[in-house]
């Protein structure tokens, strides 16, 4: 207890206009941190919606790794999320997005200023860890500040104008609070049993969703010439690193 109080002393030192609930909240972040924890409760998806779910450290899309201490080979650090067609689900039918677990938007911004695709960032009440949901189409009030239960509707996958057939996608990755490091471990390592078994029923499990990354070292994503850090993937990489459906293709 002690030792906890002096912490608390030296935190309240050296940021002294951070009242004190917050620096008490980031202390408990940082010191209580469980990297095994079973913290998502509830599927973010509606499976029966999903076309695909990619790989965690796929060839998929661009290299996306971690912010800090980024050592990993390039890869998709995230699992992206592709719906079914709208002549599938229906005329005017949108990917339906939903809180994984209780708790709260501690950040987000838009992409190239649009209030229909933007990132956000959600915290599972006092764990340390950081869930993100990229291009999506959140509700009004899923703002920063906003609190949410276990399977709160939060908003929609992101439509595409360039693929009017669709009916949105959204990217998910894992991360830790408070400096918001990005794509440290795949989702699946973080499901309870129930939520799991949703997945397991229609052939998606976490040992055939994350490539490890002996396995990625091995057999490298291979990038356009010109992407830089964070490069496109070349086309043909594109679909055997996809689950689709109760089978994952090689």
């Amino acid at each position: 207890m002690k030792k906890k109080k002096k912490v608390l002393l030296i935190v309240l030192s050296v940021f002294p206009g951070i009242p004190v609930l917050i620096a008490l909240i980031f202390i408990v972040l940082i010191a209580f941190k469980n990297e095994d924890a079973k913290f998502v409760t509830a599927n973010f998806i509606d499976l029966e919606q999903i076309e695909g779910i990619t790989k965690f450290r796929s060839c998929y899309g661009h290299n996306a790794g971690r912010i800090i201490n980024n050592d990993e080979p390039a890869s998709s650090l995230k699992n992206y999320v592709n719906a079914k067609s709208k002549q599938a689900l229906g005329e005017g039918v949108r990917i339906n997005i939903y809180a994984p677990f209780d708790g709260f938007i501690f950040g987000g911004y838009s992409n190239e200023g649009s209030v229909h695709d933007r990132h956000i960032f959600l915290a599972p009440n006092f764990s340390g860890w950081a869930m993100a949901y990229d291009h999506i189409d959140p509700l009004p009030k899923v703002k920063f500040g906003h609190r949410f239960s276990a399977g709160d509707l939060l908003g929609y996958g992101k439509l595409n104008p360039d693929h009017p057939e669709d009916a949105g996608s959204f990217d998910v990755e894992m991360g830790f609070v408070p400096q918001i490091d990005i794509g440290v471990d795949s989702v699946f390592n973080h499901m309870t049993d129930g939520v799991l078994k949703e997945f397991a029923d229609y052939g998606i499990t976490p040992e055939n969703i994350i490539v490890s990354r002996e396995e990625r070292e091995a057999n490298p994503c291979e990038c356009h010439e010109d992407g830089g850090s964070d490069c496109r993937f070349y086309p043909e990489h594109t679909y055997p690193d996809q689950a689709i459906r109760a089978e994952v293709i090689e």
